[in-house]
């Protein structure tokens, strides 16, 4: 029952204004898919503007309640959702009574993340209001909770058949040799009128820019053993300001070498004009995942780190100077076992190039075991077996069947050629590659390695040797020859 005087109060009573936080998020660009249903930040913040009243209460949106967020909602994001799951820990702790989102999509395409989304909504009495939707939800009412929840299965799934397009897509590209991603430094792209990437004479058209002589210079430079320091210093010297990390990046980056990543892993050729060829480029990657966890700067001591200590230290030796009439030493870190450092230079160069002067050498050691150098050798003797079976039935096949051998004999040729070079190439390990025509020659090795930087030098001991490990003296002066035990690689 009610009365003037109580109806009087109902219409005078306070209405509080209802508090909301907006879950703003941009998909990456470029995403067809998204691109017709895109809304920047902004954008979004001025629709929530627009909605000033949810079931009769004044709705309040300030700016410090706007979680803006770039990362992935799918199960496919590599990086944490922070603000979204800020978002979460508020509407826990009732600072919000709603919360605006611009599509479902847009808040979660992760079913996991949705539903614990809704679960926070009805658990703390959140409204939600989709604005493409134009209505406000109420998942405490079993409709409204399932509504949303449907939405959220059909934004996961959603998530899932782009996830398929983009892999079909990145494999279609890997087969045509296209080059994917943004044109890396070095390079720059021409397009045709459509906006594509254009192709002439069957090669796209990701052409060298004037930046690409210091890409070559980094890669080559690096393939030969020169630190990263060292290379920026140059660089710096003449104007070239890059950090180590852009070089460390240019040095990795295999389309320079006219390679991509593969779908499944490893790489496939591409179909543009390389900056460097693929053995450099291999040999640069290679050296600096030989280098990993060392200390940048100036290499020294052609041992240090290379030889290991009776004691058990593994890689322990350390160069030191002389002082006055003392000769510099190499020393155990461990143990502090020293040994003269000339003397040991000498004997184990003696012991490397005798071993690599050998007529077996290049057999032994100039056999990279790598997938793309077994696949590359695999590929070579595929084709040659194939020409041999062509030239089997050359021999009883009958006249009007010659010419169409003979024709994929000579199809066959050239590409038995072009991957035998390719095998050649790949079959060699970086460490080897300024030593690959010296391999059996004493002469020849002495000159290659005079002309070797002193870290090329140290990649060549490590593959050359399994161990190298320094005795304790059994007396006073003993000669380093006497005191470091080695065994050879291929003895491993």
């Amino acid at each position: 029952m009610t009365t003037p005087l109580l109806d009087r109060l109902a219409d005078e009573a306070p209405v509080f204004p209802l508090v909301a936080a907006l879950l703003a998020r941009v998909s990456r660009k470029g995403r067809a898919a998204d691109r017709d249903r895109e809304r920047s930040p902004e954008q979004q913040l001025d629709a929530a503007r627009e909605v000033t009243e949810v079931d009769g209460r004044p709705v309040l949106l300030t700016d410090d309640a706007v979680y803006e967020e770039r990362q992935s909602a799918s199960r496919f994001g590599t990086k944490p959702r922070k603000r979204f799951d800020a978002l979460l820990d508020d509407l826990r702790a009732g600072r919000y009574g709603l919360v605006i989102v611009w599509e479902v999509d847009r808040a979660a395409r992760e079913l996991e993340a949705w539903s614990r989304f809704l679960n926070v909504c009805r658990d703390r009495g959140v409204l939600i209001h989709v604005i493409t939707h134009r209505r406000t939800y109420d998942v405490r009412v079993g409709r409204d909770w399932r509504s949303l929840a449907d939405d959220g299965i059909d934004a996961a799934y959603f998530s899932e058949k782009l996830s398929v397009n983009i892999r079909r897509g990145h494999a279609d590209s890997a087969a045509q040799g296209r080059p994917g991603g943004r044109a890396p430094f070095g390079y720059a792209r021409v397009y045709d009128g459509r906006g594509k990437l254009a192709q002439v004479d069957g090669v796209w058209q990701q052409i060298p820019n004037d930046d690409a002589p210091v890409v070559k210079e980094i890669i080559e430079r690096v393939a030969a053993s020169v630190p990263l320091n060292e290379v920026q210093r140059d660089l710096a010297a003449r104007g070239v300001i890059l950090p180590r990390s852009t070089i460390h990046a240019i040095v990795t980056c295999p389309a320079y070498a006219n390679l991509r990543p593969a779908p499944g892993g490893g790489h496939t050729q591409g179909r543009w004009v390389p900056i460097v060829d693929e053995t450099t480029w291999r040999q640069a990657v290679a050296v600096l995942d030989g280098n990993r966890g060392s200390k940048p700067g100036h290499t020294v001591w052609l041992l240090s780190q290379v030889g290991d200590c009776v004691c058990g230290a593994s890689g322990s030796w350390k160069g030191q100077h002389g002082k006055g009439n003392t000769a510099a030493t190499y020393f155990c870190r461990e143990c502090g076992t020293k040994v003269n450092a000339a003397q040991a230079d000498q004997y184990v160069l003696a012991l490397a190039l005798g071993r690599l002067a050998r007529p077996d050498a290049a057999a032994v050691f100039a056999r990279d075991t790598s997938a793309d150098a077994t696949a590359a050798r695999a590929e070579a003797d595929d084709l040659r077996r194939k020409a041999s079976r062509f030239r089997d039935r050359l021999e009883t096949a009958a006249a009007e069947e010659e010419e169409e051998i003979l024709e994929q004999l000579r199809r066959l040729k050239p590409r038995i050629k072009k991957a035998t070079e390719r095998a050649a190439q790949l079959s060699t390990p970086p460490a080897l590659a300024g030593f690959a025509d010296a391999l059996g020659n004493e002469e020849l090795l002495v000159r290659r390695w005079a002309d070797a930087s002193l870290p090329a030098r140290k990649a060549l001991l490590k593959v050359v040797f399994e161990r190298l490990e320094l005795q304790r003296a059994a007396y006073r002066g003993q000669p380093a020859g006497e005191r470091i035990t080695h065994r050879w690689a291929d003895e491993a």
